[in-house]
């Protein structure tokens, strides 16, 4: 395995997703980035801090943004920051990657990984992955799906080698969305914007 830095710790997990408390409040991993735990890989859809009983410390209208952490140190031990990933494969050792459901879900207190750009590539080598990401149901799916083909395209220096990647990733996505142009095209239109030319490149 490559290098992978340490996010989170499971603290519920199903087949289809599971969610992670992170180390460090404020600091979940980005959207549409993949993740693994108990080699188990998933793409993070959905963030969210809170507190662990009611909020009872708040800023005033004057305090600088942040500032109420300074006023309020204790507040760094009442907040949690979690994140929820969908199972989108597995690490299966010397086979590398697998992109379907894995046997078992993540096991609860088990270390949560962001993967790193190199791993990135590798699970993201075949576009297989995405019939996972597009038969589930959680409303953010699309949008960390479109944060995960821009970042796949990013991490791969080569132009020819990324410009290829990206137009297989699109042309398995456009077969899998046949009969949902409107979706189709949302994805499409906002990974454009992302990319801008290189966008526009790619399909030459």
């Amino acid at each position: 395995m490559t290098k992978r830095q340490l996010v989170g710790e499971v603290v519920v997990a199903e087949y289809t997703t599971f969610c992670a408390e992170s180390f460090k409040l404020h600091q979940a991993p980005p959207l549409g980035g993949l993740v693994i735990a108990d080699n188990v890989v998933g793409l993070v859809y959905s963030a969210r801090t809170e507190g662990l009983g009611p909020i009872i410390r708040k800023g005033k209208e004057d305090n600088a943004d942040g500032e109420v952490y300074n006023l309020h140190p204790e507040l760094e031990r009442t907040l949690r920051t979690q994140f929820t990933a969908l199972c989108v494969g597995y690490y299966a050792g010397k086979d590398g990657y697998k992109h379907i459901y894995p046997e078992r879900p993540p096991r609860v207190h088990y270390q949560c990984h962001l993967l790193d750009d190199a791993a990135l590539c590798q699970f993201t080598e075949r576009p297989d992955y995405l019939r996972a990401l597009l038969n589930a149901s959680e409303p953010a799916v699309d949008q960390a799906l479109i944060h995960l083909l821009y970042r796949a395209y990013t991490m791969r220096e080569a132009a020819p080698t990324r410009r290829a990647h990206l137009l297989a990733a699109t042309t398995f996505l456009s077969r899998l969305l046949k009969g949902q142009y409107d979706r189709l095209l949302a994805i499409l239109e906002t990974l454009e914007g992302m990319l801008g030319e290189d966008y526009a490149s790619a399909g030459e």
